[in-house]
């Protein structure tokens, strides 16, 4: 497994990957009035710890690594950036504050803000109360607010009336599309024979330059995910200890389903050609589905070197076929120039 990894070190982007310091605090924003139990949150692309400090001094470390999808875009596909301290703001003496916070000890926020203890002491205890707010969250509905003593503040407990359904749930974006078990089934256009690999991701699997790594479940190879810089979206490789490479590209559909082309690349061929044939004439096609709920992993292990032998064969019977009907796609130089690069990273890292 570990000889496996080591190809899997880095997988770079189609885009090249460069550090960000791009943060921003969300919460308290400004010119707002806090109370109750709180947080002071939002995101940063790289800090490894976020401390606040209010009326200049420390109120402690928040938590960093939370999801914030809609960061992906800022963040070069890192989407684990969100940040949060809890604090009980009747705590602070009812006027105009300070907040300033630092990412690794370099401020990237700041914000003014008010306070008023909610239950007019810093926490409230043996009470309780309901009030029926009418006319929100919407006209013609109404909302009910509880005392929540563990919030030290109201919160909704049931909304009646027009506009009382939920919303429908959000869909993942981008690197998060793979969290969960990810099945790939895949041939060669020549043969018959399909294969099949799975491995699951998480945010953990998101490594310091943005991408997914992990190991393949069912064999010795690690695998590497990454957003792209065109449609298809993804592009994922398996690299098992002899070097060679399964390459996919692919997207995910809204239910989860997989859909895109597959390239078996053997050393010593260049990346570059690896990259021009997967998107012009590849191998083969790749299916498979995303599943959010964890499944386990295939309990056999497949022997490396009998994929390695069935693979070789189908791909000079696959090169054969290709050879005899030389026609294909026009692939974009630039465009199998970035795969190249990226593909290449993975075995020099």
């Amino acid at each position: 497994m570990k000889e496996a990894r080591k190809f899997l070190l880095s997988l770079a982007l189609s885009i090249p990957f460069v550090a960000s310091a791009a943060g921003n605090l969300e919460n308290p924003a400004g010119g707002v009035t806090e109370s109750g139990i709180g947080i002071i949150s939002g995101w940063h692309c790289s800090a490894t710890r976020v401390e606040a400090i209010i009326d200049g001094v420390s109120w402690g470390y928040a938590y960093v690594g939370s999801e914030r999808p809609d960061t992906v875009s800022a963040c070069s596909g890192k989407s684990n950036n969100g940040f949060a301290l809890l604090l009980n703001f009747n705590e602070m003496n009812r006027g105009s504050h300070n907040v300033k916070v630092y990412a690794d000890g370099v401020q990237f926020g700041e914000s003014n803000f008010n306070t008023i203890q909610s239950g007019g002491i810093g926490f409230l205890t043996n009470v309780s109360k309901q009030v029926v707010v009418n006319d929100f969250p919407k006209v013609g509905s109404s909302a009910t607010l509880t005392w929540n003593q563990s919030k030290q503040s109201f919160v909704v407990t049931s909304i009646s009336g027009s506009g009382s359904s939920n919303p429908p749930p959000t869909s993942p974006v981008g690197l998060a599309k793979l969290y969960g078990n990810v099945s790939l089934s895949y041939k060669f256009s020549s043969t018959s024979t399909i294969y099949a690999d799975s491995f699951t991701y998480s945010a953990s699997n998101i490594d310091s330059s943005g991408q997914l790594i992990g190991d393949v479940s069912n064999r010795n190879a690690g695998v590497g995910c990454a957003l792209t810089k065109t449609s298809p979206e993804f592009l994922c490789v398996i690299a098992d200890p002899f070097g060679n490479l399964d390459v996919f590209l692919f997207d995910v559909n809204a239910t989860g389903s997989i859909s895109g082309t597959y390239e078996y690349c053997i050393p010593p061929v260049s990346y570059d050609l690896c990259a021009s044939d997967l998107v012009g004439s590849p191998d083969g096609t790749v299916s498979g589905t995303v599943s959010r709920a964890r499944v386990s992993a295939l309990s056999a292990k497949s022997a490396p070197e009998a994929l390695d032998s069935s693979k070789s064969n189908s791909k000079v019977k696959q090169v054969g076929v290709e050879n005899s009907d030389p026609a294909g796609v026009a692939v974009p130089s630039e465009r199998v120039k970035s795969l190249g690069e990226s593909i290449n990273k993975i075995i020099n890292p």
